[in-house]
């Protein structure tokens, strides 16, 4: 397949092309700042191709201080129950 878009009958590609966000920094922590979850989400796929001599995120949280998404690579801690 081709890596134009595929067209459809009034010869419009059928889906529209993924715009690159530019990503701010989280001004509290200095992090990289996802705009929502599916983004996050999507980044935290992407590490687990990259080299694994680097650190590994593990998952991705919501920032309390930016509201925006965060990659971390601790593993979520639970409270202990009582």
């Amino acid at each position: 397949m081709s890596r134009k878009a595929q067209r459809g009958k009034n010869n419009r590609p059928l889906t529209r092309p993924m715009r690159a966000r530019v990503h701010s920094r989280c001004s509290k922590t200095g992090k990289q700042r996802y705009y929502d979850q599916l983004e996050a989400m999507i980044a935290l796929q992407s590490t687990f191709q990259t080299d694994k001599g680097k650190r590994q995120e593990r998952r991705f949280y919501r920032c309390p201080f930016c509201r925006g998404w965060h990659l971390t690579s601790q593993e979520l801690r639970l409270a202990p129950t009582g």
